[in-house]
């Protein structure tokens, strides 16, 4: 790990320019606050996102249908679609025929006709029809998992981040002159030898 750095603004309080030090404090508080902010409005739009998947569904193992957790839901198991259910994991259709609109992760702007051999994304609204479909992938290595985890990962910073700081880059910068010219600047200390 690297040695620690002092916060922006705590030099110019030891070259006793303190309203540069408190306006850099400012700032930097700002950004984090807003960082914080982003983070919490992610996090609250993927729990959205989550809480719109039923928890459990109609699945068929062994040949009896019965009611699984979502969570529990494995590749190759067999479930039954119809209108008005979120898709529980990416479901390959193997019979009957949908509407799906997947809109919400695949940007497109109409329901689309889902057949034998189509997948349904994790999380798509049926909008009309039953289907038959096997469970081709669950959790994090479905469609929605992993754009979830591209949400969280991303680490796009905002305008309003960048301007804030170079504004920040901008004043340390002017700091250390400043710093520099007052050090290079300072006074000899008189000599303390007695003139001869």
């Amino acid at each position: 790990m690297g040695a620690a750095r002092p916060a922006p603004g705590v030099g110019s309080l030891f070259v006793g320019e303190g309203a540069d030090g408190v306006v850099l404090g400012v700032i930097v508080a700002m950004a984090v606050g807003l960082g914080f902010l982003n983070e919490y409005r992610a996090e609250r739009a993927a729990e959205a996102l989550h809480s719109r998947i039923r928890h459990d569904v109609l699945a068929r193992r062994d040949g009896h249908a019965v009611r699984v957790d979502v969570t529990d839901l494995v590749p190759g198991d067999v479930v039954h679609l119809r209108m008005g259910d979120l898709s529980p994991a990416d479901v390959g259709l193997l019979d009957g025929g949908l509407l799906v609109d997947q809109s919400a992760l695949t940007g497109e702007s109409v329901p689309v006709e889902a057949g034998r051999g189509a997948l349904a994304f994790a999380g798509a609204r049926i909008r009309r029809g039953e289907a038959t479909g096997q469970v081709e992938a669950t959790g994090a290595r479905t469609y929605f998992g992993k754009t979830a985890e591209l949400v969280r990962t991303a680490k796009a910073t905002s305008h309003l981040q960048s301007l804030i700081f170079s504004i920040v880059r901008t004043l340390i910068v002017l700091d250390a002159a400043l710093v520099a010219v007052l050090v290079g600047c300072r006074p000899s200390p008189p000599s303390s030898t007695p003139a001869a």
